[in-house]
């Protein structure tokens, strides 16, 4: 009876081993030259936005941000 729960037990401990295995994908499939593209960041201008009153509210100055250019897959290093 003991040598029959050391066997199940044995196989659990396997089944819970192998079953966290890291099963890796095959990366031989993409060619060497075949990186993936790169992704460029955006160009992006800051302005500053001065103080200011409209009628009876007031708004501090602030930096605005503004994109000048989105961003743009490449293929380039």
């Amino acid at each position: 009876m003991i040598q029959l729960i050391k066997i199940f037990i044995s196989i659990s401990i396997l089944m819970m081993l192998t079953s966290c295995a890291h099963n890796e994908t095959n990366k031989t499939d993409q060619k060497p030259d075949e990186a993936a593209p790169k992704l460029k960041r955006p160009e992006v201008r800051r302005v500053w936005v001065p103080d200011q009153i409209t009628g009876d509210e007031y708004v501090t100055g602030h930096w605005k941000y503004l994109i000048e250019k989105n961003s743009v897959w490449t293929k380039e290093n």
